[in-house]
């Protein structure tokens, strides 16, 4: 199940489930933001909670919400992560205090959404790794511009 727009909740069939011996998680379910989606993992009939292969403007699929620039000068990490997270829906998780003096510069305007992930990290010398529905940032932070 993949989640476009809106909040979508997913459970394990209680046919499914006695069957087999489910967790509590699988049977009460777990809630989908947009970008999201869940797989079932039928070996275990467990539910894998992730982020959508390419995920999409949330101003591209609900009408009401805001319109947020790519294009960034000087703009310290933390406040570019913040964008993608209200653009796209995502949970970015960082240091921020770490990643305060970390300025990014470039126009990422026309480029799909891992790959800005990919140029901001690279320039701020971090890495991203997606777990569950989050996106994970590590970095060494970085020294101030004299």
């Amino acid at each position: 199940v993949e989640v476009r727009t809106g909040r979508v909740s997913v459970a394990v069939a209680d046919q499914l489930g006695k069957q087999n011996m489910i967790s509590t998680r699988e049977r009460e379910g777990i809630l989908l933001l947009p970008n999201q989606q869940a797989v079932l993992a039928r070996k275990e009939i467990r539910l894998v909670k992730t982020l959508v292969k390419e995920p999409v403007l949330l101003s591209e699929t609900a009408p009401n919400q805001p319109k947020y620039s790519f294009v960034f000068e000087a703009t310290p990490a933390p406040r570019v992560f913040r964008t993608l997270e209200r653009a796209y829906g995502l949970s970015i998780v960082f240091d921020e205090e770490l990643l305060a003096k970390c300025q990014f510069t470039a126009d990422l305007t026309d480029v799909p959404p891992y790959e800005k992930l990919d140029i901001i990290c690279r320039s701020i010398e971090a890495t991203y790794r997606i777990l569950d529905a989050q996106i994970i940032v590590d970095g060494k932070g970085c020294e101030p511009y004299l």
